[in-house]
């Protein structure tokens, strides 16, 4: 899409002037995660006749701005701010505001009956029962009839970590059904899943699936240009970047997303000897095409359960009751409002710490992030607003208690928390 725009501009320099006729008001939202790339073609396309009014948060910007980031202009100085929320209480916006990095604090109305923000607490040997006893709160919170007005959630800021610290660490530590969809049966991450035919997906989700394919063979196999890399989106770029030629990865993806049948029993042999040609000059020099098809992110993996496989929902039963939990990240949530959410204490890369933790004292004292926080840390906190900010009725928390100091704990109670202390089944 952008290299036909780019084309566009060079063909026919005047088109800025006819699209500035056509369109003289411009609204773009989501302004926050707007690249330079982006933004840059943006101010190509639209000259000084044209309006472009600009919409977002910069306290969501999760999504990485890439090396250009410091030239980005959103938001300009003086910028109309919106300070006041109507879509969940004053006991819900008090933990938005803990973790505010930018603008005014939110304010939202106080609710008499708003439901108590739950913390749970979990010894690392009941991590597994934590999404069953959340949805059991909210079975016991809500009627049949509030239960179909919003979806229930429960969100971690990671997928997968590599992170040696006790459990709660990412979303397999809290659902080990979740990562069973993408995992070989050695246990690592799974190669054989992401290039397989598609299953009513695009090709926008498919080619992202191909670039997750091709990072994980690549770090599997110690290729030196990817071993900080966990987010596939920039690969390509981060490669050129480091002085790689990206041609032969560019023809492999497109391959691979535009055909079917390459995990076949018949072709996956045939698949791997073809990723291992495209990508040879990043790998090690002595690792032979018959080792790298060896790497364990290439042994076949389990079948997930049907269930799993179509929307991550942990279904939860009490009383006669019954609710969904649907199981994701932070960043597969944006933008969408929940009647209950659980937000999953997960580690956190690169700030090498865990982000409740790293919060915990700003959600308790209400004291605002540092000003000399560093850039990892104010990642970890624009995680944090996004999720504590998807719900209208019922936020949860849950941490591991070993990473939850008592003063703390306590003051969440003097502030009207329910603390539910865990315990193994």
């Amino acid at each position: 899409m952008f290299a036909f725009a780019e084309r566009l501009l060079v063909r026919l320099p005047d088109m800025s002037k006819r699209l500035s006729h056509r369109f003289p008001l411009v609204p773009i939202d989501e302004m926050q995660d707007t690249s330079w790339a982006q933004e840059d073609l943006l101010a190509r396309l639209f000259d000084d006749t044209a309006v472009m009014q600009r919409y977002g948060d910069r306290n969501q910007r999760i999504l990485s701005s890439g090396t250009d980031a410091a030239r980005l202009t959103f938001p300009r100085p003086h910028p109309l701010n919106v300070t006041s929320t109507k879509r969940f209480p004053e006991s819900i916006a008090a933990v938005v505001r803990a973790v505010q990095e930018h603008g005014e604090a939110v304010a939202a109305p106080i609710v008499a009956e708003a439901h108590a923000t739950v913390l749970f607490l979990y010894p690392t040997t009941a991590v597994t029962i934590v999404i069953e006893a959340s949805g059991q709160h909210v079975l016991s919170s809500f009627s049949d009839a509030e239960l179909g007005t919003g979806a229930v959630k429960a969100i971690c800021a990671r997928k997968r970590s590599d992170s040696t610290s006790a459990a709660g660490r990412h979303i397999g530590d809290y659902g080990p059904e979740y990562v069973a969809q993408g995992t070989s049966p050695s246990g690592s991450e799974s190669v054989h899943r992401l290039p397989a035919d598609p299953d009513a997906m695009g090709l926008e989700q498919r080619v992202r699936d191909i670039k997750r394919a091709i990072l994980i063979a690549l770090r599997a196999a110690a290729a030196p240009s990817v071993q900080e890399l966990r987010d596939a989106t920039h690969l390509l770029r981060r490669l050129e970047l480091g002085g790689c030629n990206v041609d032969p990865i560019r023809v492999l993806c497109h391959q691979l997303a535009t055909s079917t049948g390459h995990t076949s029993a018949a072709r996956w042999r045939s698949t791997i000897d073809t990723m291992y040609q495209a990508l040879s000059a990043l790998l090690p020099p002595v690792l032979t095409s018959d080792a790298f098809a060896a790497l364990s992110v290439f042994e076949v993996a389990a079948e997930p359960a049907p269930t799993s496989r179509v929307n991550n929902a942990h279904v939860v039963l009490h009383k006669g009751q019954s609710v969904p939990v649907h199981v994701g990240t932070i960043a597969s949530v944006k933008g969408e409002i929940h009647l209950a959410t659980l937000v999953l204490d997960a580690h956190a890369h690169p700030a090498r710490s865990h982000d409740l933790q790293a919060a915990l004292v700003s959600i308790a004292s209400e004291t605002p992030l540092s000003v000399k926080a560093n850039d990892s840390t104010r990642s970890l906190y624009r995680n944090l607003y996004v999720a504590a900010s998807r719900p209208s009725h019922l936020r949860c928390l849950a941490m591991n208690s070993e990473r939850a100091p008592e003063q703390h704990v306590q003051a969440l109670r003097d502030k009207g928390w329910l603390v539910v202390k865990l315990s193994p089944l």
